[in-house]
């Protein structure tokens, strides 16, 4: 319809590929200046997706102008309250997040109403543009190929076929053995400290367990590991841990 405008902003921690902290959808009518006609979503505000139901109803009839930055501002803090302890945290953050939204709509509508808006403000209108998505495939050339086959065929995954077709074999399809062994590690709860000792005593007197490995069951060089250029990374702790979760051993 004329003068109605619909726009939706996300916001990640990440500029692709990334779930949403907070996201919304705005649809507004405006006529004669006058807000016909409003809704509202919001995701990250509640277990589903929800609509400002109270918000939107309090905003028919009201002029559209500066002042009512102010007050849906203030009825959207209210409708989007949430706890301490909520799923997620960063509660001021969200609850900026939605207010800073509605301001972004505003200000976006009343350029497209009024044709210019402050030149400070205008910035906040701006649309990103992502540039084209570029990637490469993988090509076999075939010695013998003609002028029109140059190229060759895409190099096929070794495990495609057994994946498409449903038959290959992963680790929670096959069946248990007679005797079979689980491991268990056993990860740093600090992220930076000293091993000063480990007692694996009451871990080996619980039934079923039957040892204990460290960096001392492999030696110097079997205990490393490489992850970039410098085969520098440790499988086991050697008398420091410098991570959180960092791998001190493993109960079998």
């Amino acid at each position: 319809e004329q003068n109605q405008y619909f726009i939706a902003y996300k916001q990640a921690k990440r500029r692709d590929d990334d779930i949403a902290i907070v996201n919304s959808a705005f649809n507004i009518t405006v006529a004669d200046n006058l807000i016909r006609d409003i809704k509202m979503a919001f995701g990250g505000m509640a277990p589903s997706t929800k609509l400002a139901m109270k918000s939107s109803k309090s905003l028919i009839g009201k002029q559209f102008d500066r002042n009512v930055v102010d007050f849906v501002c203030k009825e959207l803090l209210e409708e989007f309250k949430l706890p301490a302890d909520v799923p997620g945290s960063m509660v001021q953050y969200r609850q900026s997040l939605v207010i800073s939204f509605f301001f972004k709509f505003f200000l976006t509508v009343d350029k497209e109403l009024r044709g210019s808006i402050k030149n400070v403000e205008d910035s906040a209108t701006d649309v990103l543009c992502k540039e084209p998505i570029t990637s490469h495939q993988m090509y076999e050339v075939k010695a013998g190929s003609t002028d029109n086959d140059i190229v060759g065929k895409p190099i096929k995954h070794k495990a495609a076929e057994k994946q498409v077709c449903g038959s290959a074999v992963y680790i929670d399809d096959m069946p248990r053995v007679e005797g079979e062994l689980y491991l268990g590690l056993v990860l740093s709860s600090r992220a930076h400290a000293k091993i000063i000792k480990v007692d694996t005593a009451k871990a080996l007197s619980e039934e079923g367990v039957e040892d204990w490995i460290d960096h001392t069951s492999v030696t110097q060089e079997g205990n490393k590991f490489q992850t970039g250029i410098i085969r520098d990374e440790l499988v086991f702790a050697v008398d420091e841990v410098f991570c959180h979760g960092m791998v001190i051993g493993a109960i079998v």
